[in-house]
């Protein structure tokens, strides 16, 4: 079928075919078309040294949790391709042995018809002061509770901690420069906290874990923007020991 749902093709040996088959196509009626797809595509490699690297990449419906297709990355090129409906808000996340896990989430409500969305992705090794920002957790607005939503990724860093029993972590919570730094700085603390005490009650030790307030003191981005204050609010670790 064509990407847009509308179409699709086959390919049959008719008795006034000549030398075999023949490519037809035939108009789905709307009510069997499925939804346009799209696709994303990128490279998966290793941040310190740019090589690729081979490993399975799974896409989720964010709203849901459910795992929409997974795709592997070539470890000659570190190429991926995964074809995915259009309309929809997805996660991405990665987890590879030796290395701390990828997330991040984009759209698919606004794509243009055979254009890819194209994510680069780049792995870190497990080390001392490495920091993962936690892209899919989610808070309601000026709120430390934390979403459902939520629930996968930091199902993925229980697996995470657990598959590397020494490993210890500090969550920090971060806001952007808006309303009034006190404030920020209980909110941003209260946020980290609620993730620290979501890993205790799945069984993960505190003594392996701690948690800090950063408030708006370490942006990753200038807060003169709406897309740079969504980026410095954010939650995220940082490996304390190994």
């Amino acid at each position: 079928m064509t990407g847009d749902g509308k179409w699709a093709y086959f390919a049959s040996e008719q008795p006034d075919t000549k030398g075999g088959m023949d490519i037809y196509k035939f108009e789905l009626p709307e009510n069997l078309r499925p939804y346009p797809v799209s696709y994303v595509k990128g490279t998966v490699t290793d941040k310190a040294n740019g090589s690729a690297l081979s490993t399975k990449i799974q896409f989720f419906d964010l709203g849901t949790g459910i795992i929409y297709s997974s795709a592997s990355s070539d470890p000659k090129t570190g190429e991926y391709l995964s074809t995915l409906p259009t309309g929809k808000n997805y996660a991405c996340q990665i987890s590879k042995e030796g290395y701390l896990f990828y997330s991040a989430n984009f759209s698919l409500e606004k794509v243009k018809e055979g254009l890819p969305y194209i994510m680069d992705i780049q792995l870190q090794k497990i080390q001392v002061g490495s920091a993962v920002v936690l892209n899919n957790v989610f808070f309601e607005s000026n709120s430390y509770e934390l979403k459902n939503e939520s629930k996968t990724e930091l199902n993925t860093l229980i697996e995470l901690l657990t598959k590397n029993p020494t490993l210890t972590i500090e969550i920090g919570g971060h806001t952007d420069n808006s309303g009034i730094e006190k404030d920020n700085v209980s909110l941003s603390e209260n946020r980290a906290k609620s993730v620290y005490d979501f890993l205790i009650s799945k069984g993960i030790a505190a003594t392996r874990l701690s948690y800090k307030g950063y408030a708006s003191t370490k942006p990753l981005s200038d807060n003169k923007t709406s897309e740079g204050k969504a980026k410095n609010r954010r939650t995220e670790f940082i490996v304390t020991g190994i």
